[in-house]
């Protein structure tokens, strides 16, 4: 059912000196700019396309997120803080308990097969606890989700769920499915390809699409690179439009650098992400004063300038951040290390006697660089030893034995929706945890345990705040009593600290237009392609 476009085009291309590897390719692509190529750089490794193979960033985690930016289509996409869907008209009950998905017409598999509401109905099903819903009704072609409660929330989680076709997936597992069903979609762009040796992904505009006519990008490749420093090159030097991370936008070092290029344009925008957190292992430190202090005794200044970009902001005491739904006024985070070395004293920590302070870190990433700052400043107290734990491919064994203290990990905007929203997610992980799952909450400050809806007993005070999130509504205002709720006990308790506040900044070749934003996958998403422009 495919309409097929066939586009001769000679290619003449000079390679006397290539100073990249793959840039054979990338040249190659280039030359053909008439034809509306987009070329995409990642560092992104994609090591399977198995979208069955996805879950807890499993090898298909990777392919999962980047074909929902093309050739597969989320329920729901957020732009600046307004939910949205391409696939679907959305109605809420005035109760908040149901909520009517519509499938707009006009939408077809990549395989030729018409889009329904029976998919529309096997996605929710697969992707909601059951813990959350009632049932899930399908009737004249409308999918109704009934709720147990009301969730502010609810649309959030739907943000990275793309539209899965039940009948390519009924039935199939992460070990029966090919690649060639798995990489079926319904988006305005089909994968064509994978070359591993070129280190490349191809897709082609899908002309059964909805809104194809509008559509002037012909195909898109991404190009992997193996380092930050030989995608910017290669950016810099006009062999990419744009680059891809998911979640991720430009550090402060890649801001710098590329600033000031003329052939380059950014777009920035605030997101829910906060690229940095110190979470607590909370079963091990139930101490407040000492948590109180290791908050007052970090230069958070200092942070931002080294891994913020110019529109990075300190972090604020109740941890969600200014232009966030319900935030209320707290004060930001600063230096105070005599007020650190005061709770230190009084919580029986002295210059002889220093508080054993183990910092899990990944070997990846900038976690170290962090680490190495927040120990300087932590030993400063003379009262603290700050021993950092790097790990690599075990970090995640180590993490789940709990010897540590504290760990570090970024929040991206999908996560910090998670769950009851707000970052709870990341608060209920093992060995970060204010509440364990095993039929107890603990509370992060040592009052001890108390068992779960068995009468015995009720939530702790963090389990009554998620659950008042979960259950929570913007229109009546408990959303907002909620979240103030969770700032004030961040700030009573700090269970984790947010490092910094970054704006995500995004960079793309000056000859593209019509880029737009969403909130979870950036300037590169589904409904960007319908304005995005490519001038010659």
């Amino acid at each position: 059912m495919f309409k097929r476009k066939f586009i001769t085009v000679l290619l003449i291309i000079s390679v006397a000196a290539l100073i990249l590897s793959g840039a054979v390719c990338l040249a190659a692509c280039n030359a053909q700019i008439s034809d509306g190529t987009l070329i995409v750089g990642t560092t992104t490794v994609v090591d399977t396309l198995n979208r069955l193979d996805a879950g807890g960033g499993k090898p298909g985690y990777a392919y999962t997120m980047l074909s929902s930016t093309l050739a597969q289509v989320p329920l729901v996409y957020r732009s600046r803080g307004e939910f949205l869907s391409v696939l679907c008209d959305i109605d809420c009950s005035d109760d908040g308990l149901s909520w009517t998905f519509k499938l707009k017409d006009g939408f077809i598999w990549h395989d030729g097969v018409a889009v329904c509401a029976e998919d529309l109905s096997y996605t929710l099903k697969n992707s909601l606890s059951e813990n959350d819903i009632n049932d899930i009704c399908e009737k004249d072609g409308r999918v109704t989700v009934r709720l147990k409660q009301a969730k502010a929330s609810f649309l959030n989680g739907l943000v990275s769920v793309t539209l899965q076709p039940k009948h390519i997936l009924e039935g199939v597992t992460k070990d029966t499915i090919t690649d060639g069903q798995s990489v079926i979609g319904c988006g305005p762009f089909c994968f064509v390809k994978r070359d591993t040796a070129a280190g490349t992904i191809e897709f082609r505009k899908f002309e059964d699409y909805p809104y194809a006519e509008s559509i002037e990008i012909e195909r898109v490749i991404f190009k992997q690179f193996g380092s930050e420093d030989s995608m910017r090159l290669a950016l810099k030097a006009g062999e990419l439009d744009m680059l891809w991370d998911y979640g991720g936008g430009l550090d402060a070092n890649a801001y710098s650098e590329l600033n000031g290029n003329s052939k380059l344009k950014f777009i920035s925008y605030p997101t829910d992400a906060i690229p940095k957190v110190l979470f607590f292992n909370n079963g091990k430190l139930t101490d407040v004063k000492v948590k109180e202090a290791i908050k007052r005794a970090i230069d958070y200044g200092k942070i931002a300038r080294i891994f913020g970009t110019p529109h990075s902001a300190l972090p604020r005491e109740g941890f969600v951040a200014p232009h966030v739904f319900g935030y209320k006024q707290t004060a930001e985070l600063k230096r105070d290390l005599t007020e650190a070395k005061r709770l230190l004293r009084e919580a029986g920590y002295s210059e002889r006697n220093k508080f054993d302070f183990e910092l899990l870190v990944r070997a990846s990433g900038d976690d170290s660089q962090y680490a190495d700052l927040i120990k300087t400043d932590l030993e400063e107290t003379g009262m603290i030893a700050v021993r950092l734990i790097v790990k690599g491919g075990d970090w995640q064994s180590y993490y789940q034995s709990g010897a540590h203290t504290a760990s570090l990990a970024g929040i991206t905007a999908a996560g910090y929706s998670f769950e009851a929203g707000y970052g709870t997610r990341y608060m209920l992980t093992t060995q970060n945890s204010v509440m364990q799952e095993a039929g107890f909450i603990k509370n992060p400050v040592g009052h001890g345990q108390i068992a779960i809806d068995d009468g015995f007993g009720k939530l702790t005070e963090f389990g009554e705040i998620r659950q008042a999130l979960a259950d929570a509504q913007r229109a009546d205002g408990t959303l907002e009593a909620a979240v103030e709720r969770y700032q004030d006990y961040f700030v009573k308790y700090t269970p984790a600290i947010a490092l910094m506040y970054d704006s995500k900044i995004q960079v793309m070749s000056d000859k593209l237009t019509g880029a737009g934003v969403d909130d979870t996958f950036g300037i590169l998403n589904v409904q960007s392609f319908v304005s995005l422009k490519k001038k010659v």
